[in-house]
């Protein structure tokens, strides 16, 4: 499946190593800050989701529960190293 990031309108073949799932509270300040509205169905990569939050993302960012599609993201990704 491809996806196409809403902000940086980069095409990427769809794997949460690229659009991990985040806690609500920074999900609903990405948005605010890209002045999005439509929450649902709203891919963003994590590149895009850095700039909006002013930083790298970390470990308390992703979502508490284990769900298997942030398990790549967590492998790859600097912080779970």
């Amino acid at each position: 499946m491809i996806w196409k990031c809403k902000i940086c309108n980069k095409t990427w073949h769809y794997s949460s190593a690229i659009s991990p799932m985040l806690n609500n509270d920074k999900w609903l300040q990405i948005l605010n800050y890209y002045n999005i509205k439509n929450k649902r169905n709203t891919f963003i990569c994590y590149k895009c989701m850095e700039k909006a939050l002013g930083r790298k993302l970390k470990k308390s960012d992703l979502v508490d529960k284990k769900y298997s599609f942030n398990d790549e993201f967590r492998y790859w990704y600097p912080f779970y190293k």
